[in-house]
């Protein structure tokens, strides 16, 4: 399923490797990167988007060291 979320001008996950962002994908399957270049508050939308997208509950929460 493709939910069509792209950061930096690039897919959030698939099958090609950037040269700009190369250090940025993280190989998650063979052949498969998702693009981590975002801050912690763009990850949590991301999933929370994620989440909504395919009718999952999930609840995001950001922990914040004492």
């Amino acid at each position: 399923m493709k939910l069509g979320i792209r950061r930096c001008r690039i897919p959030l996950g698939g099958d090609q490797v950037s040269e700009k962002y190369r250090g940025a994908q993280i190989e998650v399957e063979k052949g498969i990167y998702v693009l981590t270049q975002s801050s912690t508050n763009s990850k949590k939308k991301i999933l929370d988007l994620i989440a909504d997208n395919l009718g999952i509950p999930l609840k995001v929460e950001i922990i914040k060291p004492e």
